[in-house]
């Protein structure tokens, strides 16, 4: 559990984006993988204040219960 939420398991699994709570988009292999170009989802964005905590930290988000 803790390999995959550090994103070690990569060069075995080669994922193409990752999905991210957004409670968490500061760790820093996430951060990393962003740096190197990796799509950055966010999920789930309930509020203003969790939609400006991804807007420097993520690319897309998943959002529900406000309109972004």
């Amino acid at each position: 559990r803790w390999t995959m939420g550090h994103l070690l398991h990569w060069p075995r699994s080669r994922f193409q984006f990752i999905a991210y709570r957004v409670a968490d988009l500061g760790i820093p292999m996430l951060r990393l993988a962003r740096a190197c170009g990796m799509p950055v989802l966010t999920w789930t964005v309930r509020s203003p204040q969790d939609r400006a905590r991804c807007a420097s930290g993520a690319d897309q988000m998943i959002f529900e219960t406000f309109r972004p």
